[in-house]
């Protein structure tokens, strides 16, 4: 299965230039443990996917780099807290999969590869923020409600296959 890693950033790292994936492409792929990671040649049809998935407004606007003019895909301040409220409902739909899965299990003859993919990562979109590691979208819920809701600027996308 196919999902994207988006690079998120503040306006200010941006104009300091700070706009590029701090992660190679390869410790992305051993983190996640991936079949392979390229650099999104879609990014626009990335942000429709990202738009779509959280029910959200992402708008394209034009930023002036040191490389020129590019285009990022940014969720003003005003869309956070329905972001916020999309999580919720992913993080609420994952933990009654948790407790589903785990309630279904055979204590006389459990399946340890059930079990292990009911508690491993879960692979869906991820987030890279500037000094973090790679978030999935259950711990970019928690890096925002312990943070600035303030507007996201996504500067790259990944395609990655699982």
């Amino acid at each position: 299965m196919h999902s994207r890693i988006f690079i998120i950033r503040t306006r200010k790292e941006v104009a300091d230039g700070d706009f590029e994936s701090l992660l190679e492409i390869e410790e992305m792929q051993l983190f996640l443990h991936l079949d392979y990671v390229i650099q999104s040649e879609e990014f626009d049809e990335d942000m429709k996917w990202l738009a779509n998935g959280y029910e959200i407004n992402v708008k394209s606007e034009e930023f002036q780099t040191d490389e020129g003019v590019k285009t990022f895909g940014v969720i003003a301040e005003s869309e956070i807290p329905k972001l916020i409220g999309q999580l919720r409902i992913v993080q609420n739909d994952y933990m009654n999969e948790l407790r589903n899965g785990i309630n279904n299990i055979d204590p006389k003859n459990p399946d340890i590869s059930h079990i292990r993919y009911l508690a491993g990562r879960r692979m869906g979109f991820f987030f890279n923020v500037i000094n973090y590691d790679l978030m999935d979208d259950l711990e970019y819920l928690n890096y925002i409600l312990n943070g600035k809701k303030e507007e996201i600027i996504i500067t790259e996308s990944y395609d990655y296959h699982w």
